[in-house]
């Protein structure tokens, strides 16, 4: 369960109240490998946040459906009707002697806006665009960050240029981590 991936523009923000919006479970086995057929059992919990944190699973509850692919991944498919913030819960259920417990990332947000944009919410529209923009920026400016903190020439007594370069070493097996 801690290697199986979901991506798409239900576990994000940028989606449009009233329209249906999707995301996708990628099964991995225990070597971190993309499953290739289906039979996985996973259970969605989609819940909307209220302002102070709290959620009231009687009446925040939103129904979704999950459709197996038979390839290893799953279609999930919600239509928020507020906007706010939701909370996407992915359980997985340990079927294929697999371990139980909650996919990697979950429990995962997405906001909902009041907007009239349903392509929002398509597995190549806007919300997912904005996010893989977003991504290479970060990750852009994390590589030329490290790089440059990486080529600081470090002469025998220059404890702080040591640290520096130490910090981003731990940076980057943060980064693996992730």
């Amino acid at each position: 369960s801690s290697k199986t991936l979901a991506f798409g523009p239900g576990v994000l923000p940028g989606n449009s109240i009233n329209f249906p919006t999707q995301f996708i479970i990628q099964a991995k086995d225990k070597a971190s490998n993309n499953r290739v057929c289906g039979m996985d059992l996973f259970s969605v919990a989609i819940k909307r946040e209220f302002a102070d944190g709290e959620d009231s699973v009687a009446a925040t509850t939103i129904e979704n459906s999950i459709t197996d692919n038979k390839n290893g991944t799953y279609m999930i498919e919600y239509t928020p009707t507020e906007p706010g913030r939701y909370k996407v819960e992915i359980d997985f259920e340990g079927t294929f002697q697999g371990s139980r417990g909650p996919i990697r990332g979950s429990p995962f947000y997405m906001e909902a806006t009041d907007c009239d944009n349903s392509s929002a919410n398509l597995l190549d529209g806007s919300a997912l665009q904005t996010h893989i923009l977003d991504t290479i920026k970060y990750l852009k400016d994390f590589s030329t960050t490290t790089i440059r903190g990486m080529e600081k020439t470090v002469t025998k007594d220059d404890f702080r240029a040591l640290v520096s370069v130490k910090e981003h070493l731990r940076n980057i097996a943060g980064k693996a981590e992730d």
